[in-house]
């Protein structure tokens, strides 16, 4: 029984809703991220004609996002898969596809970081893991498959490797600690509702 209860509060972690308000800045934030670091990327760092298509792809993709609002509403129950897809590709998928592409260049080491605190901070512990399961392994795959074989020696980022799974152990443990401290908050303000609203009833 205590096992079925825990495997319920997974599946509903999954499924939480997002906000739109959420989606709406994301959405916001990728219209001005991805043209504006391709003019400075393609500029400084020389990236591949293939990133602009990439690019172009995740602009799209947070256009409705920042337009969420005005969907219409027989669409608006497909808001948080929409959501889901648009991160995964927005984050783990284009941040780990880009890091192979430019051969594990010290900028997108920095980047790929960036992205993955980044989906930290817009899910919860158990929808950011599962996301970035997703879209790393999705990336490859689409590198493989459009780009050949992978360039990178293993032994020239395994030190980096292990810093990301570091991190993310670290930052999956604190996010889930701050879910916990919200749950906890959550079900004494319950608690002191229903005792108010007992008292009001039994005066």
């Amino acid at each position: 029984m205590i096992k079925f209860l825990n495997f319920h509060k997974l599946t509903l972690s999954l499924k939480e809703d997002i906000s739109p308000s959420l989606m709406k800045t994301f959405g916001i934030f990728g219209l001005l991220n991805f043209p504006l670091l391709y003019l400075l990327g393609a500029s400084l760092l020389g990236e591949k004609v293939s990133a602009l298509y990439l690019r172009a792809i995740g602009f799209i993709a947070c256009i409705f996002l920042a337009l969420v609002d005005y969907w219409p509403l027989k669409f608006n129950r497909y808001r948080t898969l929409y959501w889901f897809i648009a991160i995964t590709y927005c984050l783990p998928f284009f941040a780990t596809y880009m890091f192979i592409a430019n051969e594990g260049s010290i900028a997108w080491q920095v980047k790929i970081t960036v992205a993955m605190f980044w989906l930290i901070l817009v899910t919860n512990w158990l929808q950011a893991l599962v996301i970035l399961f997703l879209g790393i392994t999705l990336a490859l795959f689409a590198f493989t498959v459009f780009s050949g074989a992978i360039s990178i020696g293993i032994n020239n980022v395994w030190g980096d490797i292990l810093n990301y799974i570091w991190a993310i152990v670290i930052a999956s443990i604190f996010a889930r600690r701050q879910e916990i401290i919200q749950q906890e908050k959550l079900a004494s303000l319950r608690t002191l509702a229903g005792a108010v609203a007992h008292e009001m009833r039994t005066p």
